[in-house]
């Protein structure tokens, strides 16, 4: 389940939307975002907890950005050029959407409930 408001993993909350025909369930990673999909939602810019996948998945795209980072000689990001900084966050966020894809795609036993 992906949370319908920021595209991370759903922690088991969800919406569906009132007086919308056909309406579909909404999944929600955070209570904050459960209040933004019923339209209660006020700007809140703390860090949301974080799932072991999520949590394996950033470790899995900075291992990525080091690996590219050694591999130009340059350890110190002020010494990027601008094309090299630009290939540095596509090596962490490459790294991490697959890795998290591939937490995504493996099977869960049957009967497991998602929260």
């Amino acid at each position: 389940m992906i949370c319908h408001v920021c595209h991370r993993e759903a922690k088991g909350f969800g919406f569906i939307p009132p007086a919308q025909k056909d309406a579909k369930f909404h999944h929600a990673c955070s209570i904050a975002h459960l209040k933004r999909l019923s339209g209660d939602y006020k700007k809140d810019h703390k860090i949301m907890d974080t799932t072991p996948n999520e949590q394996a998945s950033s470790l899995a795209g900075l291992t990525a950005g080091w690996q590219y980072a050694s591999s130009i000689g340059k350890t110190d990001m002020a010494l990027f050029t601008a094309p090299e900084a630009a290939q540095f966050a596509l090596c962490i966020t490459h790294q991490y959407t697959m890795s998290l894809a591939e937490f995504h795609s493996q099977p869960t036993e049957a009967g497991d409930i998602p929260f």
